[in-house]
């Protein structure tokens, strides 16, 4: 089928590129994530929870259908294994991550969380031996949308990223 004949069935298969879905997406701003894999020497080699324009990671899992993802949904794969895993989750599934680093027990993994210490997930993480470091991150280092706006809750101080 010509172009210009199809144009909606085109239009909607190219709508996991869309502005709306960037706007939504919180990624980390390169040069936190250049300096977070200094400070801890890790080398990513598999993104747990990214999209094809954010990915940190030549492999990744997206949340959302993805053509170019190694698989969709990462709460379905198995954490285990030799990977390297990056993970910068979106905030409101932090108690469903940290149960599946528990229980899948990957090699390595860079876990990127909110400050909220009132939370028993955040308690696990910051008393397990498995979390070997933790640094705190600028508000700024995540960035939403084509425009790079600081993410809304971000905007608020007290509300501080760790890694």
């Amino acid at each position: 089928m010509l172009f210009r004949s199809n144009t909606v069935a085109d239009q909607l298969s190219r709508s996991w590129r869309s502005p709306l879905r960037a706007a939504l997406e919180w990624p980390l701003a390169n040069s936190v994530f250049l300096a977070i894999t200094e400070r801890f020497s890790f080398r990513p080699t598999l993104d747990l929870f990214a999209s094809s324009a954010n990915a940190k990671a030549r492999r990744f899992f997206s949340l959302r259908l993805d053509p170019l993802a190694l698989a969709h949904d990462a709460f379905g794969q198995h954490w285990g294994g030799n990977e390297a895993l990056w993970i910068n989750a979106p905030f409101g599934c932090m108690s469903r991550v940290v149960a599946k680093l528990f229980n899948d027990r990957p090699r390595e993994a860079v876990l990127v969380v909110p400050h909220w210490p009132a939370q028993p997930w955040f308690q696990r993480l910051m008393h397990s031996p498995m979390t070997t470091g933790a640094v705190l991150l600028p508000a700024e280092a995540v960035a939403s949308g084509p425009l790079h706006h600081i993410a809304e809750p971000l905007r608020n101080p007290l509300w501080r990223l760790m890694a």
